[in-house]
C-alpha cells in the first residue's frame, strides 16, 4: 500500500476515534470545564469551604455554648427513600424553604450505634453530633447514600410533574404531556393508544361474571386480568387495596413486600423450618471478619444492613492494635490494616 494512502487512512481512523470520543464524553467534559453548577473559574465564597452553605449552628468547644444560625432551621423527620423509614435531620433555608442537606437523626437507632433517648433535649443532641469532646466523630449520626439523595424528590429537574404518554416507539424516549382526564379516559376505554394496535381498557375486563378460562376455574373471572402493584406505602396502600379488591373486584394486588423482603424471609423460613412465621436472622457485622454482599448495596438502604455510625472495629482494633477509620460507615468487607485481616468499614456517605 502507498505510504501516503496509509497515512491518510491512519489519520482518518484517528480523527474518527477522536470525534467519537468527544461526542460520547461531551457532557462530562462540559461539566469538567464549567463545573456542575456552572461556577468553574469563579472565586469561591470561602478558600476552604468553597460555596458550601453556612453551618446551621456553631458550638463553642470550650464552653459547649450553641450559636444557632437564624437563617436556617432543622426539621426532624423520616426518610422514605426505602421502607426502613430512618429518622433524619433535614436542614432548611429560611425564606426560601430550600432543603440544603439530609443528615442522620441521633435519636434514631439505625443512625448511630449509640442513639439518644427521646427525652434528651435537642440542644444536647446538637452538641452530641458536633466536634465538642470529639463526640460527633466517635458516634456520628449519618444518613445513607439513598437518604442523602432524598433531596432529589423535591428539586430534581427530572421529576415527572405531569402525566406523560409515550408517542414514539418503545425506547425512543419520546413523550407528551396529557391531562389526568385524558389519561383516565384512555386507561378505562383502551383503544389504539400508541399506534401499535388496540389495547384493552379496564372497562372491557371489568367482568366479574365471565370466567377467565372455563377450563381453569381457579383463575376466577375476567376481572382478575387486572394486576395492581405499588412500590411501597406512601399513604396510598389503603386506597389502592380498596380499588383493587372492593371496587374493581380483582384479587391480584402486589405490595412492596411481595417482591422484596418476602423472598428473603421465606428463604430463611425454609432454612429454619418455620414458614408460618418466616423466622429469619440478622447479620452479626460486629463479629464478622468478612462479609460478601450479592445483589445489594448495603450503604444505600436500610433494614438490618444499615448501621452508618462510626467504624465498629473494636474487636479488630484489640487484635491488631490499629484500624484505619472511615467516617460515617457501615461495617462490611475486609481490609488489610497493619498487616492483619480485620472487619472494616465501607466508604463514608
Amino acid at each position: 500500500m502507498d505510504k501516503t494512502r496509509r497515512r491518510m487512512l491512519q489519520g482518518g481512523v484517528a480523527a474518527a476515534s477522536a470525534a467519537t470520543f468527544v461526542a460520547g464524553c461531551f457532557e462530562p467534559l462540559n461539566r469538567m470545564a464549567k463545573g456542575l453548577s456552572g461556577s468553574s473559574g469563579e472565586k469561591p465564597a470561602h478558600p476552604i469551604y468553597g460555596n458550601a452553605p453556612a453551618p446551621e449552628y456553631r458550638v463553642d468547644l470550650a464552653t459547649g455554648d450553641l450559636e444557632i444560625n437564624e437563617d436556617q432551621r432543622m426539621a426532624f423527620t423520616d426518610c422514605y427513600r426505602c421502607t426502613t423509614q430512618c429518622g433524619v435531620r433535614v436542614r432548611i433555608e429560611n425564606g426560601t424553604d430550600k432543603v440544603l442537606n439530609v443528615r442522620g437523626n441521633p435519636y434514631y437507632p439505625l443512625s448511630s450505634d449509640e442513639h439518644l433517648d427521646e427525652s434528651v433535649p435537642v440542644r444536647d443532641a446538637l452538641q452530641c453530633v458536633s466536634a465538642l469532646g470529639n463526640k460527633g466523630q466517635e458516634n456520628r449520626s449519618t444518613a445513607c447514600a439513598r437518604g442523602n439523595a432524598m433531596i432529589a424528590q423535591i428539586d430534581s429537574p427530572h421529576r415527572a410533574l405531569n402525566v406523560l404518554k409515550r408517542v414514539g416507539p418503545r425506547g425512543s424516549g419520546e413523550w407528551q404531556t396529557v391531562s389526568f382526564e385524558q389519561a383516565i379516559e384512555e386507561v378505562c376505554e383502551g383503544g389504539d393508544l400508541f399506534g401499535e394496535g388496540a389495547i384493552v381498557g379496564l372497562r372491557t375486563i371489568n367482568d366479574p361474571d365471565t370466567p377467565l378460562d372455563p377450563n381453569a376455574p381457579e383463575l376466577g373471572p375476567k376481572t382478575n386480568q387486572l394486576l395492581v402493584m405499588e412500590a411501597t406505602d406512601y399513604g396510598r396502600s389503603a386506597l389502592l387495596k380498596r380499588f383493587a379488591f372492593n371496587s374493581f373486584g380483582a384479587r391480584n394486588y402486589g405490595h412492596h413486600g411481595s417482591y422484596c423482603d418476602l423472598a428473603f424471609r421465606m428463604g430463611a423460613g425454609v432454612v429454619m423450618n418455620d414458614l408460618n412465621n418466616n423466622a429469619h436472622t440478622k447479620p452479626d457485622f460486629a463479629n464478622a471478619e468478612f462479609a460478601l454482599f450479592i445483589g445489594t448495596a448495603p450503604q444505600s438502604g436500610g433494614q438490618s444492613v444499615q448501621a452508618p455510625g462510626p467504624d465498629d472495629c473494636g474487636c479488630a482494633r484489640q487484635r491488631a492494635g490499629i484500624c484505619r477509620r472511615r467516617s460515617g460507615a457501615e461495617r462490611i468487607g475486609c481490609e488489610i490494616c497493619a498487616g492483619v485481616k480485620l472487619g472494616a468499614c465501607a466508604p463514608g456517605y
